[in-house]
């Protein structure tokens, strides 16, 4: 009975927490408090299902149907608890629906109940996304995804740039992110995608994922990939996968958070992300420089903070030209404005 009363006591408090998190990204929230969300999403598989289950329960009041997600997704009996979430998802019943069909946090614009064909983050912005099936994906500055799902499967398209995914578990679609001309194919877990001169990076920090070829249609359809464990991560560049080295797999593993970490990085590659979010764009006036390996914590968008710590790891000269911050070995550097 009691071993009962706890469990019940348990979810309660679930119940209120997901509730609380709704409200709370709904307003003007910072990246730490994305940080955070993500964080407490990730830490244990009832937060999630109680998330799923708020959502669960704003479908029930039939708001949805009338969206082509609602019409695409398949009619399921709601679990037994999600009806006790009813109560907690009509007083957060407006953050529901704009998380479920939109966007929040920096830079919120609001879709309505429509689900768009496009969703972008403009430089300088990282935004969080709630998908219709309740799975997460985080954009990086300046890149775009169009979400594509279907009866039998839940296909989002990264367009550009570089998106995160924390994926709700469906056995019966699978979780498909379609870049360039690779396939990721998820069920449960979390992962990175870059899309970068038609070029595709994974990550993996959570469950499992298959980088394949794009050439099968369906992601049920068999073709030859790479299934990579937490840690791991491949590109696909030109039709081949290559797995990437384990110092770099995870180089910016933080970038949701504001904070861009490298570990023995390529200079030229921590300049290029360090560009998607600074409004005074980096340059590297030799090009031998890109080749650098850097290391080092910075803010995301302190270009001009991260321009002089390069300067001063590698004995650079920093100068200033038309707003951007040009990097250049001391012997050839001219002096700047």
């Amino acid at each position: 009975m009691k071993a009962e009363q706890d469990e019940l006591r348990r979810e309660e408090i679930l119940r209120e927490e997901a509730a609380a998190w709704l409200a709370r990204l709904r307003g003007a929230c910072s990246s730490e408090d994305h940080a955070a969300f993500e964080d407490w999403f990730a830490a244990d598989p009832d937060h999630a299902a109680a998330y799923e289950a708020v959502l669960a329960s704003w479908e029930l009041t039939g708001s949805t149907a009338a969206t082509p997600a609602g019409r695409a997704r398949p009619q399921r009996q709601p679990r037994a608890n999600a009806r006790r979430y009813a109560a907690l998802a009509a007083a957060a019943s407006l953050a529901v629906a704009l998380l479920a069909f939109g966007t929040y946090g920096a830079g919120f614009m609001g879709q309505g109940l429509a689900e768009p064909e496009q969703f972008a983050s403009p430089p300088g912005n990282i935004r969080v996304l709630a998908l219709a099936d309740g799975s997460r994906a985080t954009l990086d500055a300046d890149s775009a995804l169009r979400p594509a799902y279907s009866a039998d499967e839940r296909r989002v398209v990264l367009l550009r740039g570089r998106a995160r995914f924390a994926v709700a578990h469906e056995s019966d679609r699978p979780f498909v992110v379609a870049a360039g001309t690779g396939l990721v194919v998820a069920r449960g877990t979390v992962f990175d995608v870059a899309l970068d001169d038609g070029k595709v990076t994974v990550v993996l920090l959570e469950g499992s994922v298959e980088l394949r070829k794009a050439q099968a249609a369906k992601a049920s359809a068999s073709a030859a990939g790479r299934i990579l464990a937490p840690g791991q991560g491949a590109v696909l560049d030109a039709g081949k996968i290559v797995d990437l080295p384990p110092l770099r797999a995870r180089p910016d593993r933080d970038w949701t958070s504001g904070m861009l970490s490298f570990e023995d990085a390529l200079l030229g590659e921590v300049v290029e992300a360090a560009n998607r979010h600074g409004a005074s764009p980096i340059i590297l006036a030799d090009r031998a420089l890109a080749g650098l390996r850097f290391t080092g914590t910075f803010r995301a968008g302190a270009n001009e903070e991260l321009a002089r710590m390069i300067a001063q790891t590698f004995a650079l000269r920093l100068s200033h030209s038309g707003g951007a911050l040009v990097l250049a070995p001391a012997r050839e550097a001219q002096t700047g404005d």
